[in-house]
């Protein structure tokens, strides 16, 4: 899946969140956001909220370079049928590019672009906003390799 020429962000680069979706659009408060009028999907892994919630446990790189990403609900079970994980499991089916950034604060470090790997998502368990125990779905993202010729 190649990079989008027009794609403005530069792996490394740290932007407030606020600029980013002038540029490309999507939904300022989501960790999954449809943007540039639904040809690229952005996910926003956020390491203080996934503490909150115990993806800390799941969500991060990987030693086998994957990037796992934990779903979106705060409530109750997870589901791959709802709108921002349907979206996100509905990218390489699509052929959309997946954009991983990092956030901390107001602003946000592109990590580069992504595809969901062969085996899309596995569930575990984690707490909910209310502290309760429940399922939520962690997607498996690898890296799109980017041609520097």
């Amino acid at each position: 899946m190649p990079i989008f020429a027009n794609w403005p962000v530069k792996i490394g680069q740290v932007i407030k969140r606020r600029e980013l979706h002038q540029l490309v659009g999507g939904a300022h408060q989501w960790g999954i956001t449809s943007c540039m009028n639904r040809t690229a999907v952005l996910v926003f892994s956020n390491p203080h909220k996934a503490r909150k919630y115990g993806y800390d446990r799941w969500e991060g790189s990987k030693p086998n370079g994957r990037f796992d990403y934990t779903g979106q609900g705060p409530l109750g079970d997870q589901d791959v049928t709802t709108r921002a994980n349907k979206s996100l499991l509905g990218t390489k089916a699509r052929g959309l590019p997946v954009h991983l950034f990092t956030s901390q604060g107001t602003s946000v470090t592109y990590v580069g672009e992504y595809e969901l790997a062969d085996d899309p998502y596995r569930w575990e368990e984690a707490p909910d906003e209310r502290g309760l125990l429940r399922r939520v779905v962690v997607f498996h993202l690898v890296q799109v390799e980017v041609d520097n010729c």
